[in-house]
């Protein structure tokens, strides 16, 4: 029997993923068990247990589909007005509770599981690949390579990520002016 795009195989695959992600946010890596997630999603446990065989699959299946969900990036070919919006979009998702619950689940769950170290790189993968087709758009970027991409990403997100896993202080409009504007000037070296 075929899977058909919207069927009933799409509808467990959305409903589990989301569980997966509500229970890690809530609770944390240690929750998240096929029992769990199976009683949230509202499926048979053997579904949960025959489609992903660990709670690594689990993880590293929600959180990519959240990558790949993610808004395509704004390319207008002006590098500091592109940079100040991607670095908005950060602030916001970093402004909602349920996003930072969700990425402390993350960071949590890949020092307990080695496994999961494929789920952060292939995030980042995605979000460097989305800022290299900024800098490939740039009218005044000279180096588009994937270093370079990195080097903006992490210029980008760092002050932000800090303050707000680490020092709790608010993400205000001068960090994400100040932000943007020192991944520009990274991405101009």
């Amino acid at each position: 029997m075929r899977a058909r795009p919207g069927g009933r195989s799409a509808r467990i695959r959305a409903a589990v993923l989301d569980a997966v992600r509500r229970q890690l946010s809530l609770k944390g890596y240690a929750a998240v068990t096929p029992a769990a997630v199976a009683t949230l999603a509202g499926v048979d446990r053997a579904t949960v247990g025959r489609r992903w065989p660990s709670k690594a699959q689990l993880v590293i299946d929600a959180g990519l589909e959240l990558a790949e969900d993610a808004p395509p990036v704004t390319v207008s070919g002006d590098l500091d007005r592109d940079l100040r919006l991607l670095a908005r979009r950060v602030a916001a998702a970093l402004g909602d509770l349920g996003t930072r619950r969700l990425i402390a689940g993350f960071i949590a769950a890949r020092a307990e599981d080695p496994e999961l170290d494929d789920l952060i790189s292939r995030f980042w993968a995605n979000r460097f690949g989305a800022v290299r087709d900024i800098l490939d758009g740039a009218r005044d970027c000279p180096d588009t390579s994937a270093a370079r991409a990195e080097t903006v990403v992490e210029v980008l997100v760092a002050p932000m990520y800090f303050r707000a896993f680490i020092s709790g202080r608010p993400i205000d409009d001068a960090l994400i002016e100040k932000s943007a504007a020192q991944a520009a000037a990274a991405a101009r070296c």
